[in-house]
């Protein structure tokens, strides 16, 4: 998902397929060399 006219992505999942959606959001930051990406990659590895 984008916001700010494209400089900023969210990063976010799905948690659930029904009729409710439940979404949670990994990571809010600038497009800047993937950064928000490598920052999500690393959270995500914390979690498991």
């Amino acid at each position: 998902m984008y916001a700010c006219n494209k400089s900023i992505r969210i990063v976010y999942r799905l948690l659930s397929a029904e009729k409710i959606e439940v979404v949670e959001i990994w990571g809010i930051g600038k497009r800047d060399k993937l950064k928000i990406y490598k920052t999500v990659g690393a959270r995500a590895n914390k979690a498991k």
